[in-house]
Order: structure tokens, then sequence, then C-alpha cells
């Protein structure tokens, strides 16, 4: 007896569902989610130190930011390089609370994340009003796309998850939108909208790039046929938006004159259009990961023009979100990267809401498309056509899906590969699921701690930079290099190759100057630095990670004399001596108007060369006090 309807609407969504869960069980396996590290990915790793960073700023002062002397000669920890962190941090808040163990609820979070992403497009499809079968195609479309489309799995694995997931929730705001300008119930909507949208603005800042032209595009078209309560609804969910982040955004507006510019990622051109329609990998800086996977992503795309233009013949009031939102996110994708404001967002990430915005209004042809009265209806050797393209299709979706699950493929070849060597790389240990937090790492970190000394570690691998300033007691120049802030200038390993300050006497100079004591190259590694044994000295091999010496011996003091302890949003120096002939000195610690001295002393900023922040000159009024504090003033 055939199956109704609604059965096998279940049991696709069960068979979805099921997917879907081993996808994710298999991408996070429960030892990691449960272990006592954020993930090593690099990206998690940023993100879990401004986690731990930020606890502690929250536990000590009660606040979201601080002035972080540990990295960087002293930066702005949690203002600016964190507006993709900020939801993360309170989910991460809030479960620690409840007796949740830090590195536990940090990874709990993209674990949430990834279950969510098929229910966000299966809820904007419903809002949307598609039927049953569209909504089920819908989120099964989203999980190839979240598991398979090499960009969204780039994202979301490699730690940029907080963007991935304002990716999927947004189109739940956009339906919400276009219900609430004219729907039959605009104030449940509109509850709705005033809690999902500053939620995905404070999740992650660029939610406001991928949405501000949609939600604007649908307000003005329907501007004209509103009546008060219609115009109030949308300006008080804009009101909510600012106001939930208000919190944040207020210090960073304050302070953006330490914030800087980049277009250094995510900088696609046209041309990529054609890349990715191919799958040739033209830039990995640019699209984010070594093979480029793009066949659910180019299936969803053209499925959405189609039904785009089912919709304009019809007259179908949806033809405007997905118009305006695709539309817009693919302008963003494949030309934010010539328009130079736009160029700072990194503009390629948009390919990840482009791609799962399409899957959700793709979804009604689709269904249409592949409906078997219509293939039943194709003459003979259309049909036979259509199901040779489908034979043909097969090793494609095969590579897709091999690409992230690469065990699939040992079933059914003996892979051969090759790691940066040369050596080969047996298949069995080929893998995408998310290891745990590699012994060596600790191994480093304790050893880093174990050295004699008090001055800071330059380390050239930024993955590693982040992870020994939450793992280990040193404070480290290093970590990621494009953080947006004038005082990542002291980062060496972030300079552009026409910069000199890593060759001839520049080298000792700049380590002297922010009293480096220890180096840490891991691979790939800096052969001509290493050579430099005039200033450094083997110390010790950690797996793949060289510490150096350095010969020249420094102090934190540029200018007199004293001894010095930093925690975050403080410095106390003790015993301090003036420099000769004056009442002041300078300390190697980057200036920020926000500090202020106690006793009888006042801060100015001591210029430095290569770095426009400057180092901290203390001066006594009158003399210069033997022990005094610096300390954060929040205003």
């Amino acid at each position: 007896m055939a199956l109704k309807t609604s059965s096998k609407i279940a049991l696709a969504s069960a068979a979805i569902a099921l997917v879907h869960l081993v996808l994710v069980y298999y991408a996070f396996p429960p030892a990691v989610v449960l272990g006592d590290a954020g993930y090593p990915h690099p990206d998690y790793q940023t993100h879990y130190q401004q986690t731990v960073t930020i606890l502690e700023v929250w536990e000590t002062y009660g606040r979201f930011w601080a002035y972080d002397p540990g990295l960087l000669a002293g930066e702005p920890a949690g203002l600016f390089f964190d507006v993709d962190n900020k939801a993360h941090f309170l989910f991460v808040l809030a479960l620690t609370r409840l007796g949740v163990a830090v590195p536990v609820a940090f990874n709990l979070f993209p674990v949430l994340s990834s279950l969510l992403a098929p229910l966000s497009l299966a809820a904007a499809a419903r809002l949307l009003r598609f039927t049953a079968p569209a909504i089920v195609v819908a989120a099964g479309l989203g999980v190839l796309l979240w598991h398979f489309d090499s960009t969204v799995h780039f994202v979301w694995g490699g730690g940029m998850v907080s963007f991935a997931t304002v990716s999927h929730l947004s189109v739940v705001v956009v339906a919400l939108m276009h219900r609430m300008l004219g729907g039959a119930r605009p104030w449940r909507d509109f509850a709705g909208l005033a809690l999902l949208l500053p939620l995905c603005l404070l999740i992650h800042v660029w939610a406001f790039a991928a949405l501000v032209v949609p939600l604007t595009g649908l307000y003005l078209l329907a501007a004209r046929r509103l009546d008060l309560q219609g115009h109030l609804r949308v300006w008080l969910v804009a009101i909510a938006g600012v106001l939930v982040n208000l919190y944040w955004l207020w210090p960073a507006l304050q302070h953006l004159a330490w914030m800087t510019a980049s277009t250094t990622v995510g900088q696609a051109t046209p041309i990529y259009v054609l890349a990715d329609y191919l799958e040739i990998l033209v830039n990995p800086v640019n699209t984010g990961f070594a093979q480029t996977r793009t066949l659910f992503r180019l299936i969803a795309i053209f499925g959405s023009v189609a039904a785009m233009i089912g919709w304009r013949r019809a007259g179908d009031p949806r033809l405007r979100p997905a118009a305006l939102g695709l539309g817009w996110l693919a302008g963003l994708t494949y030309v934010g990267a010539l328009l130079p404001i736009v160029a700072t967002t990194e503009p390629y990430r948009f390919a990840v809401p482009l791609a799962l915005w399409a899957a959700v209004f793709a979804a009604p042809w689709l269904v249409e498309a592949c409906a078997p009265g219509r293939l039943r209806a194709l003459p003979g050797a259309l049909r036979g056509l259509a199901i040779l393209l489908v034979v043909v299709a097969i090793p494609r979706v095969s590579q897709q899906v091999v690409t992230f699950v690469p065990e699939l493929g040992a079933l059914l070849q003996d892979d051969i590969t090759l790691d940066h060597r040369g050596n080969l790389v047996p298949t069995e240990d080929r893998t995408m699921r998310t290891p745990p937090l590699p012994d060596e790492y600790r191994a480093l970190a304790a050893t880093i701690d174990a050295l004699p000394g008090d001055g800071r570690v330059l380390v050239g691998l930024w993955p590693v930079g982040e992870f020994l300033r939450w793992a280990s007691r040193r404070p480290v120049i290093g970590g990621f290099p494009d953080r947006r802030v004038a005082h990542e200038a002291a980062n060496i390993f972030r300079l552009r190759p026409e910069e000199t300050r890593h060759q001839g006497a520049a080298f000792g100079d700049y380590l002297e100057r922010y009293h480096i004591e220890y180096v840490v190259f891991s691979p790939p590694y800096y052969p001509e630095l290493e050579a430099r044994r005039d200033l450094l000295e083997p110390v010790r091999v950690v797996g793949g990670h060289k510490i150096f010496h350095v010969r020249r011996p420094s102090t934190y003091f540029a200018e007199g004399q004293g001894r010095v302890s930093a925690s975050l949003g403080r410095i106390e120096v003790h015993d301090a001596a003036p420099a000769p002939g004056t009442e002041s000195l300078v300390l190697r610690f980057h200036a920020m108007e926000v500090l202020r001295c106690r006793p009888n002393c006042r801060l100015e900023v001591a210029p430095i060369p290569d770095d426009p922040v400057g180092f901290l000159r203390v001066v006594g009024e009158p003399t210069l006090p033997r022990d005094l504090v610096i300390e954060q003033v929040w205003e």
C-alpha cells in the first residue's frame, strides 16, 4: 500500500535529521567537545583565548573589555577584535554560571549552531508559507551545504562559527520581516523579529552587512501601504537591535582611533564566479579551503533563480525577499572586494549566507522540478537524458561528500596521500573530525613557563600565539596577524614582505624594544631568522616547535629601572628609579588614554619607531614615587 504524503514527509524529515545528527557527531566527537580545551583549529583558538581573557575581566572588574598587558605589549581586549565573539562569550558565561566547565561551554556553541542550521532554513521556509515538501527540501539542502560546501564548512569548521551561525539565522530574520510587513498577524512577527535581529547582530557584527539591504529594501517597498503601527514596528525593531548591542558598541565607538582597516583575506573578484562554478581553486586566502567544492551551492543558486523567474511571472510577493537578499549577497561576495569600505568585511565570507539563503528560496522549484509526475510527463528522449545527467553527476556528488568525510573514500579505494614533506599518509589517518588539542601544545606551554626570566615570548605561528596567551603565564607577542587594532604593530610576524624590521640590526633593536626574551618558531619556519645566531641561541625543540633565547639582555624599562608585575587592566612598578636627570621612566608597554597613574604621577606617550601607539612614560609629580600603580579607568 502506498504511503500517504504526510507519512512520506515524516520519513524524509526523520532521514534528514538522522543524517545531520550523524554528520555533526562526526565533526564534533563527544570526547573532544567534553575535553579540557577549546578546539585546536586556528580561529577557535583565537576565540577561546578571547573568551578566557574576557571571563577574567568580567570576574575581576565586572566589565566586558580591558587593557591586556599580556598580549602585544598591551592591547584593548574585548573591544574591536572580538565583535564576532560577543554572543559566544555570553553563552559561555551563562553556562559556566550553571556549573559547566569553560572549555565544554565554549565547545558546545558550535555544536548547537550546527544542529540548528537546517532548522533555521526550515523555519524560514515555513514563514514564507512554502509547502511541507519544500520545507523538507530546504532543510535537506541545508544539511548538504553545511557539511559539504567548501566555504560553508571552512567557516564553521575553522572557527568562524559566529558568522556561520548568523548566516543561517539571518534568513529567518528576512522571512519574519517579509511576514511582518504583509502578514495578518504583524505583532506576532514583530515579537520574533525584535528578538532575532538583535541576537544576530550580537552574534556577529557583519550580520548588519548581510541584512541591511534586504531589510531596508523590504521596508521601502512596503512603506506607502503601511499605517502608523506598521512604521512603528519597523523602527522599534531597529531600536531594539541597537539597544541590545549598545553595551559593546558604545565603548568601541569611543575608541575608534585605535582601530585599523584591513583588506587581507576574502577578497574575491568577479572571476571567482567562474572559478566557483568550475570548482577551480584560485587563492585559498580568499576562499578559505584548499579544495573548492560548490556543487550543492550551485544547485541552490540555480534553483533559486528558477524559482524567482516563476514568482515574477506569477506576481508572487516572495520574489522581493529572494531578489533583494540573494542579489545583495551575490554582489557582496563577488564584487565587494572592489569597493573600498566593503572590502574590509572580507566579502567572500558572504558566500555562506548566499548559499544557505538560496537553499530556502530554491526549495519550491526543486520540489516541482523533481516531482515524479514531472519526470514521467517528459518525452522519452528527454526522460532518458535527465536520467543520464543524474548518473553522470554521481561521481561529482561523491567527490563533494568524500572531501569532507574521507573515511568513506577509504571504503572505495586505497588512496595515496602525501604530506607537505612528500611522505605517505595512511588513508586511515585522514579525517575531517575535530581533533583534541595536541599534546605538544601542552608540552610547549609547560616548557615556556619553566624557562627563566620575565620577558615576552615572540611567537611565529599565530594559533600557537593565541594558545600560549591563555595556556601560559608568559606575556606573548603574536597571535592573529590581522587584529584590526593599532597595537598589533608590535607583532613582527604580521609585517608585509616589503617591511624590513626583521632584517639586519633592525631585528635586534626590535627584540630589545619589546623586551622579547624567547622566540618560538613553528612550521612553516623562518630560516632567515633562525640563522641569526648573533641574536638567538637554540634552547629546546618541543614537537615541531623550536624555542630560541634572545642573547641581547633587556628589561621592561626603556628608561629608568624597577620591577614590574602586570595583569589585566593593571601594571605595578616597585623600586622605581627614574632615568638620570629626570623624574620619569618609560615602560615597554603600549600607552592608552584609559590608563591612570597613582600616587603622585601622570602618564605620557613615549614615541617609538614603527609603532603608532607608543610606550608609557611615567612622570613623577613632582618626584617619581618608589612604588606606583597604573590602572585602567572605565569612563
